[in-house]
This record gives C-alpha cells, sequence and structure tokens, in this order.
C-alpha cells in the first residue's frame, strides 16, 4: 500500500512532536480558515435593481418609524433615495457596459438595459447623510424591528382585505 501526500497540507519536516505539533497544525489550519474566509468576503455584491432598491428604502423607513429622530431620518432617505434613483437612470441611459453577462441578485442574468445601482453607489450615497450614518451605527435589537415591521405588514394586509371585500 502506496502512503498518499496531502496536498492541502504543507509538507513539514522536522515537526515539533506531541501537543506542540497538534497546536502548532491547528493554528496553521485556522490561519488557512481565516485567509479562505477573507476570499470570499471580497467577491462583490451583484448590483441592485430599481425594485430591491425601493424594498431596501421602505425597509429603511420601517426601521425609522418612532425613533426620536424620525423626521431629519425620513428626509435624509428620501435624500439619499433621490440621489441613488438620479444615479441608476444616468447608467440606464448612458451605454451599456460591454461585460459578458453581468450577475445579477439570486444568480440571475441582468438585462443591460436594466436599471441597476451597485453597493458603493448606495453606500457612498448613504454616507453623505450625517443622521442616517448615526441611526445605522446604533446598535438595534434586529429582533424586536422585524417582528414589529411583520406586524405591522399583517395590519396593513388585513386592513387592505377588509377594504376589498366591502
Amino acid at each position: 500500500m502506496k502512503a498518499q501526500l496531502s496536498t492541502s497540507r504543507p509538507l513539514c519536516l522536522h515537526r515539533p512532536s506531541g501537543a506542540e505539533a497538534e497546536e502548532a497544525d491547528f493554528q496553521q489550519q485556522l490561519k488557512q480558515m481565516l485567509e479562505e474566509e477573507e476570499e470570499k468576503e471580497a467577491e462583490p455584491l451583484p448590483p441592485m435593481t430599481q425594485p430591491q432598491f425601493i424594498q431596501l428604502c421602505k425597509t429603511l423607513c420601517v426601521m425609522i418609524h418612532g425613533d426620536a429622530q424620525e423626521a431629519a431620518l425620513l428626509q435624509a432617505v428620501a435624500t439619499v433615495t433621490s440621489l441613488v434613483l438620479q444615479i441608476g437612470e444616468a447608467g440606464h441611459r448612458g451605454p451599456a457596459p460591454e461585460v459578458a453577462g453581468p450577475r445579477g441578485p439570486r444568480g440571475s442574468e441582468v438585462a443591460e438595459d436594466e436599471w441597476t445601482v451597485g453597493f458603493a453607489q448606495i453606500l457612498a450615497s448613504l454616507l453623505t447623510e450625517p443622521a442616517l450614518v448615526n441611526f445605522l451605527e446604533k446598535p438595534l435589537d434586529l429582533g424586536a424591528v422585524v417582528t414589529a415591521a411583520r406586524e405591522k405588514q399583517y395590519h396593513q394586509r388585513a386592513g387592505l382585505l377588509t377594504l376589498q371585500t366591502r
């Protein structure tokens, strides 16, 4: 029976024995896993379509509802939304990029003439509004926000159903 060398780990000669060897091997594996995670994080996000961006804006408004700075935050969201929509329209009217098959949300193909904006454009626009930056930097109990948003959506839908049945 021939011994096979592992290609996933470097070949080490003069390895320390016992617990030191196990610790060194564990540290090497941990470093390798961290490097792989960093590589995964470096992948660019797909462009966001106009309906997805509008849904993001609605979500921000729901999160802001009830905050002490609600009026200023809603004004900031309106400003950022307007700016990003203008960026998207400018990109939509401009010449289509000659990139073969840009990947869209959920791995679908984005039509070359479809309105899209990138994460960097949205982030840059958000950073122009200090009120939004401060709000988004605050620690937040997302569980409570999601629960409240679900309840609000439920009540809105229930109200619409009541109106439709009359």
